[in-house]
C-alpha cells in the first residue's frame, strides 16, 4: 500500500499494524526520485472530496482539473517521491492506481505484470486521466485487455460517470 498524506499514513498503520500481509510505503509515487509537496485542498461544503483528492502535481489531477482551484490555497507538506520499481519486486497478482493524474508513473515503472489492474481513467465533468494514450499503448504492448468500466452515481447530480478501468492479463 502507497500513501503519501502523513495523516492517511497514520490512520493506516493503526487499521492494519497487526496485518502481517500489508507493507504501507509513506511516499508519493512519481516519475523520479526526489521530493515535492503533497497538495491536500481543503474540505468544504461545495467540494466534499477535495480533503481525500490530495496531489503531487498540479497537471492532471482529476480535482484540480475539475474545480480550477490554486493549489497553494490548500494545505500542502512535503514528501518524498520514488519510481514504483523501487517497491514492485514482481510479484504483484492485483493492482488498483488511484494516484490523481499520476497513474502513468506507476505503469511506466512497473515490475510485475499482474492478472488485474484497475486505473482511474475518467470523472466527473468530462476528466480524461492525461495519460490516457501512453497508458493504454502499455496495456495493449503488454497483452491486456478491457474487462470492465466502474460507474459511480452523483445523486445530486441524476448522473452516474466512467470512473476507473478494469483490465485484465491475456494468458
Amino acid at each position: 500500500m502507497v500513501e503519501p498524506q502523513a495523516a492517511c499514513v497514520e490512520s493506516l498503520k493503526h487499521a492494519y499494524e497487526d496485518k502481517g500481509n500489508v507493507e504501507l510505503h509513506a511516499v508519493a509515487v512519481g516519475y523520479k526520485l526526489g521530493q515535492t509537496y503533497l497538495y491536500v485542498p481543503e474540505y468544504d461544503e461545495e467540494n466534499p472530496d477535495a480533503g481525500a483528492s490530495a496531489y503531487i502535481d498540479r497537471d492532471g489531477s482529476p480535482h484540480q482539473t475539475r474545480t480550477g482551484d490554486n493549489v497553494e490555497d490548500g494545505h500542502s507538506e512535503r514528501v518524498e517521491v520514488i519510481t514504483f520499481d523501487m517497491i514492485d519486486d514482481g510479484t504483484i497478482d492485483a493492482l488498483h492506481i488511484d494516484t490523481e493524474g499520476h497513474e502513468w508513473a506507476v505503469i511506466k515503472h512497473m515490475i510485475s505484470r499482474p492478472k488485474v489492474i484497475s486505473i482511474e481513467m475518467y470523472g466527473p465533468q468530462g476528466y480524461v486521466n492525461p495519460h490516457k494514450q501512453e497508458i493504454e499503448d502499455w496495456l495493449k504492448d503488454n497483452q491486456y485487455k478491457l474487462h470492465s468500466t466502474c460507474q459511480v452515481e452523483y445523486p445530486e447530480k441524476g448522473i452516474w460517470i466512467d470512473t476507473d478501468v478494469i483490465y485484465t492479463k491475456e494468458s
